[in-house]
């Protein structure tokens, strides 16, 4: 399981050499989530919540809730300690599908009661959902809470934290407050010294990509290339 969040970790944070690290992912989690099924163990259980999430970063918006759906159903029926934990993961996972595809509402009201399940992706997915709706003060909040978490030895804070910063430097500048969009832009360089805004933007999950091209104007402006 630890390879499978590793490769995920260096695609989203642009420290590996990109070529196949979500399909190696990928291969990993469905191997190792099949070998114990019933959300018996912590390592399986990530791993086979990890299978959804490749496909949303994939945007693979349909295979990741049918995995979701799936999966909640089979943790459900678990009734173990681990399959509590996945059923709150992958509903937030399901949060940040809303989000991705323009469902902003639902994926408010759905994030805010769940919680966070030992990673700061919640908090990533509410920060965007919000700055997304125009609730600036309330992304910026939810950054804040996301970069509170520090690394845990089930789900590396580095991905979600480079996302907090991105989301950081964006609201700023889209709300004139260039001086901190650069103070997070910078934050954004000593995650990912090699990050680049093209990347970042064709690994965007966001269906809109419009508004991804917006989202890459604005961290241009901050900085960062």
């Amino acid at each position: 399981w630890q390879l499978a969040r590793l490769y995920i970790s260096a695609w989203v944070t642009q420290s590996m050499p990109s070529d196949g690290l979500l399909r190696r992912a990928l291969a990993i989690a469905e191997r190792g989530a099949a070998l114990n099924p019933e959300f018996s163990d912590a390592a399986s259980t990530v791993l086979r919540v990890s299978v959804a999430e490749i496909h949303w970063r994939q945007g693979q918006y349909g295979e990741t809730v049918a995995e979701i759906e799936g999966g909640i159903a089979a943790a459900t029926e678990a009734a173990t300690l681990w399959g509590d934990w996945a059923v709150n993961a992958y509903s937030i996972l399901h949060a940040a599908v809303l989000t991705s595809t323009g469902q902003l509402d639902e994926a408010m009201a759905l994030a805010e009661q769940l919680e966070p399940a030992g990673s700061p992706f919640l908090f990533n997915t509410l920060g965007l959902a919000y700055r997304l709706s125009g609730r600036m003060e309330e992304a910026v909040a939810a950054c804040a809470q996301a970069l509170e978490y520090r690394e845990n030895p089930w789900v590396p804070t580095g991905p979600y934290h480079l996302d907090a910063h991105v989301s950081l430097s964006i609201i700023h500048m889209l709300t004139g407050d260039k001086e901190e969009a650069r103070a997070e832009a910078t934050e954004v360089l000593k995650l990912s010294p090699d990050f680049s805004v093209a990347v970042w933007g064709k690994r965007n999950p966001l269906k809109d990509r419009a508004q991804v091209e917006r989202d890459m104007a604005a961290l241009k402006e901050a900085g960062l290339k």
